[in-house]
């Protein structure tokens, strides 16, 4: 909700209560205590309506709509309610009475409330629908909770001031996170206790009263009685299906949770769910509420449609080559779907400064791709149906086609089919393309970064990197010397370096500058500097190797280099923060990057990190030689923008010992730190099912292997490989079989015990699970419960064929590898879908 929310309203409950009794008359109370009565009485009924001509009027109109299908005319209460029944006819009147009355009191225009209108409309027949299926005889009472439960909203509208602006929010029903809390503080209830509270006078029941108390406690469904459930899940449903921004897997989990509580089969959720839009879309109509596009009326489509359309977009989600391949999926989507040869559809580019233009044609090869700066400027062909994409003012694009005369589905569909889209690209470009950009500005920064094992052998490495060495390192950069390959292509002695922080082993880090005389394009050689950082991988000793080309400075100031007076503009050049301090720690001078910190304390604005248990403040300083320290960084006032630094301190050796200042250099860790967490990550898991990799198996196994020897504790490995994957992958595609081997992952996750068990992918469709503290019962209950995990996840369309083993005394990690791999087989050569022992 916006400003005009209720949790800030200046507007007491006792003023709620007051406006209840202004805002609905007694003929509408008379109305609810008739439709909760065991026994309608008509008469009672008809003579309220009747008081009132022009509802009477619109039950009438509503009687005789298509959606009720008579046959001929009904002109009287009397007659309407034999054919519709006397709790229908008060379910009409009451609907009508309760809309009419509400959107008189409310000071808003009518056009801003439709949406709450809608919200509360799904609720109440959705409410009637579900009950129908728990509990018929009060399906009533569900349809009254939905209607009337979120009353004390509608009655917070009819107080408000004048002045509110109904563009402060799209729906004032909407429930925002964190706004039942705010309604305790300001009310001392939420609005749905208000509303049980207000209504408490109306003599209603108080299964009715609890359902509309708890109506959003989707949470401890559960525990409800099936009056609330109905309404709990009306209530639910309503905020889904009609958000202003949707969630499409929302919707779909929902739908699939919903089915499985209310026990319904595919056909009996497209039953209920027609029910409800057809007496939706009715009930709309008659009270005059405008419905919502048709590119997001959900309620609508099939669960299956939505579901596929839910499928396209993660299709176009997972697309690679970004707009590129985004594109040509959503083509190949038109063509497959809906048989459209005729279509143009425009894209804006990652950096967002262009579109890109997309058109099918038949009587071109293959798809064309054309760019220009704004929509208006693309060289558009196909004239029919346009679909923008995206909010007005910045669309993320636009799709016009042409319906083909035979179109595989409904084009009908097409509308809430480019409302995924849209919302598939509204988080490419929010998220994924702004990752794109900035991947693509840390690639062009002249850093290069290397990581090395102690004897300098390349680990990983990027791109920038490459680069600075003329090409002579093996493919992808890793598994050559740096100190070798600098020293023969650019000349550089780096391993003077390297053995310095080898020797003093308190150091964390050694720079300097390199003047390297190899010819460029424009110039005569290259100004490097290098810096080379202790690390650690895996807890395992390394080494950080940053290159810096600094070459870009003026001619006067490589001259100045050269003759060793460049201080002062090699400074002003430099990415590192720069500082000079005082043996207080005051900040006396700064690079200009920096010239905010001057006049500030540098221990009040850093803080150490990492294991630095001594003094920060001046005694840190006076204490002698201070070591590089990493620090955090807080500022606190959006000018610095490195959270974390690693300062070195170097002592300016005046003769006054009370007036001596310190140099302060601090490097930038953050780019050290992303690619320290990317190393790990890729050192150890599978990139695909998140499990242990090849390489990291390897070393469990062996370590688990001498550890059982050591300890006498029973050790096991299953090894096992999936029955008919190749068949997937060849009858739906490596998507489909990517997405079989993270559910198999996942499952295995599931069947394994925490900290004991270490599941790894051996590869392609191969699994292995080290096992440890095991016996031969709890192994053979391990892969029952991975062929009943397979069996209930895949439904059969995979199984498993599993080689076991326990460790035998004196065996080799190889040698029990073998065993397995062999059982494996066994199990795979007699028909699969078993476990063989290798004993």
């Amino acid at each position: 909700m916006g400003e005009d929310s209720p949790a800030t309203l200046a507007i007491t409950p006792e003023a709620l209560a007051k406006c209840l009794a202004l805002t609905f008359p007694p003929a509408m109370v008379q109305l609810v205590q008739e439709l909760v009565a065991p026994i309608p009485a008509f008469d009672n009924i008809a003579k309220i309506i009747q008081s009132d001509p022009v509802l009477s009027a619109t039950v009438l109109t509503l009687v005789n709509s298509p959606f009720y299908g008579m046959t001929s005319k009904v002109t009287n209460l009397e007659r309407a309610a034999v054919v519709l029944g006397t709790r229908e006819i008060l379910k009409i009147a009451l609907s009508i009475s309760f809309q009419q009355n509400a959107s008189r009191s409310i000071k808003r225009s009518k056009k801003s409330l439709f949406s709450d209108w809608r919200l509360s409309v799904w609720s109440s027949i959705a409410a009637e629908q579900i009950a129908t299926r728990l509990i018929p005889k009060e399906a009533h009472l569900a349809y009254l909770a939905g209607l009337l439960k979120d009353l004390s909203l509608f009655l917070y509208l009819c107080l408000e001031q004048d002045g509110a602006k109904p563009e402060d929010h799209a729906c004032f029903l909407w429930l925002e996170e964190q706004q039942m809390d705010a309604e305790r503080a300001r009310w001392g209830e939420t609005h749905a206790e208000l509303t049980r509270t207000l209504l408490s006078e109306w003599s209603l029941p108080p299964l009715l009263l609890e359902a509309i108390a708890h109506h959003h406690d989707m949470e401890q469904l559960e525990v409800y009685s099936p009056l609330s459930q109905s309404v709990i899940l009306a209530t639910r449903w309503a905020e889904l299906q009609h958000a202003t921004t949707p969630d499409h897997g929302a919707i779909i989990q929902f739908e699939l949770q919903m089915r499985a509580l209310l026990k319904l089969d595919d056909a009996q959720l497209e039953v209920l769910r027609d029910e409800c839009t057809q007496r939706f879309e009715s009930l709309l109509q008659l009270l005059g509420i405008q419905n919502a596009s048709p590119d997001s009326r959900f309620y609508s489509q099939s669960l299956q449609s939505m579901q596929s359309f839910y499928f396209h977009a993660m299709e176009i989600s997972n697309s690679i080559n970004g707009v590129e391949g985004m594109g040509r999926t959503i083509c190949r989507q038109l063509r497959w779907n809906w048989g459209v040869e005729h279509a143009q559809l425009a894209l804006r580019t990652a950096g967002g400064n262009a579109f890109v233009l997309f058109t099918i044609l038949p009587e071109e090869a293959s798809l064309a791709m054309n760019e220009a700066p704004a929509l208006s400027k693309l060289p558009w062909k196909v004239k029919g149906e346009k679909m923008q994409l995206g909010p007005k003012g910045q669309p993320y694009g636009e799709l016009r086609y042409t319906v083909p005369p035979n179109p595989v589905r409904s084009m009908q569909e097409m509308p809430v089919y480019s409302n995924f889209i849209t919302t598939t690209l509204a988080a490419y470009y929010k998220d994924h393309a702004v990752m794109a950009t900035k991947a693509r500005v840390l690639q062009a920064l002249p850093i290069g970064v290397a990581l090395t094992d102690l004897e300098g052998t390349v680990l990983d490495v990027n791109q920038r990197f490459l680069s600075f060495d003329g090409g002579n390192s093996t493919p992808g950069g890793v598994g050559y010397n740096v100190a070798e390959v600098l020293k023969n292509t650019l000349g550089i002695p780096v391993e003077p370096m390297f053995e310095a922080l080898r020797e003093e082993k308190d150091r964390h880090s050694i720079s300097q500058l390199f003047y390297v005389s190899v010819a460029r394009q424009h110039g005569e050689g290259q100004c490097l500097y290098l810096s080379i950082h202790r690390h650690e991988v895996d807890s395992s000793p390394a080494y950080l190797v940053v290159l810096e080309d600094i070459s870009d400075l003026s001619a006067i100031e490589m001259q100045a280099f050269k003759q060793r007076d460049f201080l002062e503009k090699l400074v002003a050049a430099m990415q590192e923060t720069i500082l000079i301090v005082n043996i207080a720690g005051e900040v006396v001078w700064s690079a200009p990057a920096s010239l905010h910190l001057v006049g500030r304390n540098l221990f009040e604005f850093t803080k150490p990190t990492g294991t630095f248990t001594g003094d920060w403040n001046r005694a840190f300083l006076a204490t002698g030689p201070a070591p590089a320290m990493p620090v955090e960084v807080d500022i606190n006032d959006g000018v610095q923008d490195v959270s974390q630094l690693e300062l070195v301190f170097s002592p300016l050796h005046e003769a006054d010992e009370v007036t001596r200042s310190y140099l302060v250099v601090g490097r930038d860790l953050t780019l050290i730190r992303r690619l320290e967490h990317k190393i790990r990550q890729q050192a150890m898991f599978d990139g695909l099912t998140g499990l242990f990799n090849y390489s990291q198996f390897n070393t469990v196994l062996t370590r688990e292997v001498e550890r059982s020897a050591r300890t006498g504790r029973g050790m096991g490995l299953i090894f096992f490989d999936l029955d008919r994957f190749k068949q997937v992958n060849d009858t739906y595609g490596h998507q489909t079989g990517d997405r079989l081997l993270k559910l198999i992952a996942k499952g295995v996750m599931q069947s394994v015990r925490k900290g004991m068990d270490f599941p790894c992918r051996y590869g392609g469709d191969e699994f292995a699970i080290v096992v440890t503290e095991v016996d031969r019962p709890t192994l053979e209950m391990m892969c029952t419960r991975l062929h009943e995990m397979v069996r209930k996840q895949c439904q059969d369309t995979v199984s498993l064929s599993i080689g076991v083993a326990l460790l035998r005394p004196d065996e080799t990690a190889e040698q029990m590898l073998q065993r397995v791999d062999k059982a494996s087989y066994t199990a795979k050569h007699q028909g699969g879908a078993q476990t063989c022992w290798e004993d």
